[in-house]
């Protein structure tokens, strides 16, 4: 299952790396087997836990087992996490004038007037000030920020 995985991983890799957009789908499945993965190790290491606990002859170190659940145990909480930030909706509890996180034109305080776009609270506004005298395109900056 490993060598499978890696396989799907690291071609994902070169077709990112070429340039190459791959469906979301093909992402998830990823993200997922990744996760499978996880589960199949800590199946695995418990099994193996257990199987020590009943004094059936094994030769496994009980820090090479305590090490290996904790770093399945680790990934798997770290796999979960990467999917649900990365592939689960945002919540869409926002209220009304609350700006979307997912616009960046809210988030940033992006403003048009008359054609040209100006950032709220910016220094490159502050510097252009000092630099043409207040204005932008012949427009005075206390046009842009209300």
């Amino acid at each position: 299952m490993n060598a499978a995985v890696h396989t799907l991983m690291y071609s994902y890799y070169l077709l990112r790396a070429l340039g190459v957009s791959v469906p979301r789908g093909i992402m998830m499945f990823i993200t997922i087997s990744k996760i499978a993965q996880m589960v199949l190790g800590i199946v695995v290491f418990a099994y193996v836990t257990v199987t020590k606990l009943q004094w059936h002859k094994c030769n496994m170190s009980n820090l090479i087992l305590t090490c290996a659940i904790l770093m399945y145990l680790s990934y798997f909480v770290l796999f979960v996490d990467f999917f649900r930030k990365t592939y689960r909706k945002p919540p869409s509890s926002l209220k009304e004038n609350e700006p979307s996180p997912h616009n960046v034109e809210e988030k940033v305080g992006i403003q048009s007037v008359g054609g040209t776009t100006a950032f709220e609270n910016s220094s490159a506004i502050f510097r252009r000030k000092l630099l043409t005298g207040g204005t932008s395109a012949g427009v005075p900056y206390s046009d842009f920020i209300q």
